[in-house]
């Protein structure tokens, strides 16, 4: 048999030229679709990912408002009931008036946190609770206010409730991160497909 390099296939020997063709644009055919596969798979996941990122950015930003105003109430008030007995011991007046209304600025401030823009049911019932342990702190708040302005003796009892009601509002600024993490938290990619 004669070899002739211009009529058959020098990647296959035995082929001829057009069958060699036929077999490389197949190949080549096969390939590329393999390609357009993966990189469709690759550009969907992509965007589910980010997609995930802005859902969480929307989420927190839903929040984070409620988590920063329970926080800073638990901070005015740790601080409140310490610097009221202290001032009181140094016959200063007028104590009481100033954090009352602080911390009526902080339960207007979370009033305007509107439970049903809340990412989850949990999310929603903590953010009730806080409400209502705002509404009772009011009276907690301003009984104390009474007695520091008007130099009456705080009892062991107020600051007993004083106490539980610092300690649910900690409780409840715990809870409320603890869901924020739980539902930004991205699912294991398993879970996505």
């Amino acid at each position: 048999m004669v070899y002739n390099i211009f009529e058959t296939c020098l990647l296959v020997p035995g082929f001829t030229r057009t069958e060699c063709a036929s077999w490389v644009q197949a190949i080549g055919s096969v390939m590329a679709i393999g390609v357009a596969i993966v990189v469709a798979w690759y550009q969907a996941r992509q965007t589910r990912l980010a997609t995930l990122d802005q859902d969480a950015l929307r989420i927190g930003e839903k929040v984070a408002p409620a988590i920063a105003i329970i926080q800073a109430a638990i901070e005015d008030m740790s601080s409140v009931y310490a610097t009221g007995l202290e001032d009181r011991k140094n016959s200063v007046f007028g104590v009481g008036d100033d954090f009352a209304e602080r911390h009526k600025w902080f339960a207007q401030a979370f009033a305007g946190i509107e439970p049903h823009t809340m990412p989850s049911i949990e999310s929603t019932k903590i953010v009730l609770s806080v409400k209502e342990l705002f509404r009772q702190a009011d009276s907690v708040m301003e009984g104390a206010a009474f007695k520091l302005n008007n130099m009456r003796t705080i009892t062991g009892s107020d600051k007993e409730e004083f106490d539980k009601l610092l300690a649910a509002f900690k409780l409840q600024a715990a809870e409320l991160k603890t869901e924020a993490v739980r539902i930004t938290r991205p699912r294991p990619l398993k879970q996505m497909q």
